[in-house]
């Protein structure tokens, strides 16, 4: 019997009962609580289910009816102007000076006309380039069943003047 009391050790003299230790850590239990409770922010209670279907559904039919009657400012689709005839001709212009700048780039680079516009980088479609002969040269744009030519013997200064005018409005 005395080797099963042998792992048994008597308490120190300063040890606090059994019932003493209990009292003390309850009581240092109940004053974290109470601190605890002063700490804490109040939590408002929680939506119902209700409210959350309440919400969903009015910001579903919002969003629908943005996505498929959006008011003028949300449109995606711009408010292009339709194109008149003399604005088609001036954009057609443009296209035409921005070309034939590359090709004078060209020749004061290489001393010659280029044979094709590929030489002078991608091709813009609707747009046609004819070497007449060493120093001159046509330049030809289609759009819309309309066609605009530019020959190098003719002032470019001039050819797109007209056009730019067009497309500020003075000349429509």
């Amino acid at each position: 019997s005395r080797s099963m009391d042998a792992h048994r050790r008597p308490p120190p003299k300063d040890a606090l009962s059994n019932e003493r230790a209990r009292e003390l850590a309850l009581a240092e239990v109940l004053r974290m609580e109470e601190a605890k409770k002063e700490t804490q922010v109040f939590d408002p209670p929680r939506e119902t289910t209700a409210g959350r279907v309440a919400v969903a559904t009015v910001l579903f039919l919002v969003s629908l009816w943005l996505w498929v009657l959006p008011p003028a400012p949300l449109s995606l689709e711009p408010d292009l102007p339709i194109p008149t005839e003399g604005r088609v001709r001036s954009s057609l212009r443009v296209a035409i000076a921005l070309q034939a700048d590359r090709i004078e780039a060209f020749r004061l680079e290489n001393g010659y006309l280029p044979d094709e516009l590929v030489q002078i980088g991608e091709e813009v479609p609707g747009i046609t380039y004819t070497r007449l002969d060493p120093r001159t040269y046509q330049i030809s744009a289609r759009s819309d069943g309309m066609v605009e030519a530019y020959n190098s013997r003719d002032s470019l200064e001039v050819f797109v003047r007209d056009a730019l005018q067009t497309m500020r409005g003075v000349n429509e």
